[in-house]
């Protein structure tokens, strides 16, 4: 949830209205970025099902993957002074590219999860909603402390999100942040691993098989549908929450200060967790 903040929320409007790179390069940066997501989720899925280790074949990816996440975050965030257009494009490509790689070997693995700690109907409904109930406090906490504290506007720059200094406390901390609460989350999950669903004999990842496993879910038509619905409501989602953030300081004129009130939505999802 925090690193979709900083993604959702920043990461173009950073690299465009602080950094100075034109909107048409970053918007192409983060593309090529999803496109290799597209490639790379499929290919991790697949190598974690069929991955053996006396941790089980989730947790070692999940593990592996909590500090090269933190760090491609905070990189992403602190390209190096004096980089001309060229190089930004070429830095914002390499850590979108490299951040949602770490990201998918451990997401990926992480979901999986859930359809095995339990076979039945109602106790896997209830840890996935006990997942998005804690998903959503910890997002209203961080976005509200991270908007008031990080981004506070000032004589000098109104709105504090037009600050180039505020991104070098960002960094770090969504950084530092992120991968805590992914060792966290292995770490407590830990004691699962004996009573979790482990790959057949016999089976082994291949980049072609994992290209034929896509291919058999693509043939299941209830798949299908639900597939093609997700990417267009994924892309809808998408451009919204891109331009959510100069919406809001372009047209409605909002500061951190009013931005960070907006967090109280969230007491809907809260509601229907009840």
């Amino acid at each position: 949830t925090w690193k979709n903040f900083a993604f959702n929320t920043f990461l173009l409007f950073y690299y465009n209205q602080v950094l100075g790179l034109t909107a048409s390069l970053a918007s192409a940066a983060i593309m090529i970025a999803l496109v290799i997501d597209a490639i790379t989720d499929p290919l991790v899925g697949s190598l974690s099902d069929h991955f053996r280790s006396r941790l089980g074949r989730r947790h070692p990816f999940m593990y592996a993957s909590a500090l090269p996440l933190g760090i491609t975050l905070y990189l992403a965030f602190s390209p190096p002074a004096g980089l001309g257009e060229t190089g930004l494009f070429v830095w914002l490509t390499a850590f979108a590219v490299l951040v949602r790689t770490a990201m998918t070997f451990f997401v990926v693995p992480w979901n999986a999860l859930f359809a095995e700690f339990t076979e039945d109907y109602n106790e896997r409904t209830a840890v996935v909603t006990y997942r998005y109930v804690v998903g959503w406090l910890g997002a209203v906490a961080f976005t509200f402390l991270a908007w008031t504290f990080i981004f506070p506007s000032s004589p000098a720059y109104t709105p504090g999100h037009l600050n180039p200094a505020a991104y070098d406390i960002f960094a770090p901390v969504i950084g530092i942040a992120v991968t805590v609460a992914a060792f966290l989350t292995t770490h407590l999950t830990r004691r699962e691993i004996p009573y979790l669903l482990q790959p057949g004999s016999g089976l082994s990842f291949s980049p072609l098989g994992a290209a034929r496993e896509v291919l058999l879910a693509l043939r299941n038509r209830s798949f299908l549908w639900v597939f093609l619905a997700i990417l267009f409501g994924g892309a809808v989602a998408g451009v919204s929450a891109a331009l959510t953030i100069y919406m809001q300081t372009y047209f409605w004129g909002l500061n951190p200060e009013d931005l960070r009130w907006f967090v109280l939505s969230a007491f809907g999802a809260i509601f229907a967790f009840v």
